[in-house]
């Protein structure tokens, strides 16, 4: 069995009379561990047949909650964190998964022995439903978070006009003052060149004494890639948002 794999169980009911446990610990080549079921109320007759139905009930819905779980976070190991195994994600509580099956105890202050069969199996039925509810609002959480993720590796990967840019731009980059303003400008690689050459009169000079609005000789080249160019430019703080 290969150790990111969890292991198969099989349930048997074996009579405590004549050694029985001991035989099938000698036959069998495989792992045994009792399991320790407390004494429970049954009632009468007409109670263990009524219970019957509920218990039928109850494991369907145990079964399809822990499916789901199980599913939902094998494609979570597989997909985002495959150096951790399985076994060590599936967990009940402090324990792993195979360790509280093989040492199981009852839960006495969980699901009182006091309690009669049925209302146990109404519980753990109640439990498991607010369990799968809790379960698949953080499996959308999950999602919403994964889908946030993606978006910004699509934009860690893309090309410059939709990368976050805070990677690649660095405080040097900027010169800020009452009076300037350093701007950002991600232009095609094949007009790289006519850029520099026409940048600074992308705006109405005005007559002098009148500063330029765009910083003579002020524009540097940033970073590129294959598409595109990323610039900076400085340019008067009153004309920035007509740039």
């Amino acid at each position: 069995m290969s150790q990111d794999t969890l292991p198969c169980f099989l349930m048997v009911a074996v009579p405590k009379r004549d050694g029985e446990y001991e035989k099938l610990h000698r036959g069998v080549n495989a792992d045994v561990h009792p399991i320790n079921i407390p004494q429970l109320r049954c009632g009468t007759l007409d109670d263990l047949m009524s219970l019957s139905d509920d218990l039928e009930k109850t494991e369907a819905i145990v079964e399809k909650a822990t499916k789901r779980i199980g599913s939902v976070y094998y494609r979570f190991v597989e997909e985002t964190q495959k150096e951790i195994k399985l076994k060590q994600v599936l967990m009940v509580g402090s324990s792993e998964a195979e360790h509280y099956v093989c040492n199981f105890r009852w839960d006495d202050s969980k699901y009182p022995l006091k309690h009669s069969c049925k209302d146990i199996a109404g519980s753990i039925s109640k439990d498991c439903g607010e369990f799968e509810d809790t379960f698949k609002k953080q499996v959308t959480e999950f999602s919403e978070i994964e889908h946030e993720i993606q978006q910004l590796r699509k934009k860690e990967q893309g090309n410059l006009m939709l990368k976050d840019l805070s990677s690649v731009v660095k405080p040097q980059h900027f010169v800020d003052s009452e009076y300037l303003k350093t701007l950002l400008v991600v232009v095609p690689k094949h007009s790289k060149d006519d850029w520099f050459k026409s940048f600074e009169s992308l705006m109405p000079v005005p007559d002098p004494p009148q500063p330029p609005p765009v910083v003579p000789r002020s524009s540097v080249e940033v970073a590129a890639d294959d598409e595109f160019v990323l610039v900076t430019v400085v340019v008067l703080r009153l004309v920035e948002n007509e740039f």
